[in-house]
């Protein structure tokens, strides 16, 4: 039987930002300044999204294990840390970009900041699967997937609504069908009718077609056998 994963959805939803910002990245012509605003603001967006994660797991998750393995906390902290210099590094690189002037220093910048993002893209996707591993063996030794459950509401419960709508348009982007449709099935369930109509409309918004139909398909398919 397969455990509750608390990193599953949340991740997910942070590894559509890395390979769609990465992407967009690859796709900027930097000599226009204009262009590269979006690409900047799109990468700025993605350091304070995981800037949040990493504060989230550092006040909620760490000291879930911290009395099991203080050890892997501190190698976590410290990975926190090195994130957290990727993260200045680029913000300097940004800063260095919009200072630049003429199409050899605009394209010099903008590649060194591609390529920093890159670095950063490899990091985190290791830091991932590695918190996956490592942390979810030592959670699932200790407690229940109700008592993580309860970890999960309290992060939740700590974030802006805001904030909240926007990593969940990430998570339905980067979740498969059936995932998301438990989720909103969970959601329908045990939340007021108007989270789950805000959070449908949000599937609404980002969904293509084909996946809209079929996350549809299954939560009418869960509706009738209830």
């Amino acid at each position: 039987m397969l455990r509750y994963n608390i990193f599953n959805l949340k991740h997910k939803g942070l590894r559509a930002m890395l390979f769609e910002t990465a992407i967009t990245l690859q796709h900027t012509s930097f000599e226009d300044k204009d262009a590269a605003e979006e690409s900047i603001k799109q990468v700025e967006a993605v350091l304070h999204a995981f800037h949040d994660h990493a504060t989230h797991e550092d006040a909620h998750v760490l000291p879930a294990i911290q009395k099991y393995d203080a050890d892997l906390v501190n190698e976590f902290e410290s990975e926190h840390g090195i994130d957290e210099l990727l993260t200045q590094n680029i913000q300097s690189l940004i800063n260095t970009y919009k200072n630049a002037s003429g199409n050899d220093e605009l394209n010099a910048a903008g590649y060194a900041l591609n390529m920093a993002f890159n670095e950063f893209v490899a990091f985190n996707l290791y830091h991932m699967n590695k918190e996956e591993n490592k942390i979810n063996k030592v959670l699932w030794d200790h407690y229940s997937d109700v008592e993580l459950g309860h970890i999960t509401q309290t992060i939740i419960a700590s974030i802006p609504p805001q904030v909240m709508a926007e990593d969940a348009r990430w998570m339905m982007k980067g979740t498969s069908d059936s995932e998301l449709i438990a989720w909103l099935r969970t959601i329908k369930n045990t939340a007021p009718d108007q989270v789950f109509k805000a959070m449908f409309a949000i599937a609404e918004s980002v969904l293509p077609t084909e996946r809209l139909q079929a996350v549809q398909d299954g939560l009418m398919e869960g509706a009738m056998l209830a």
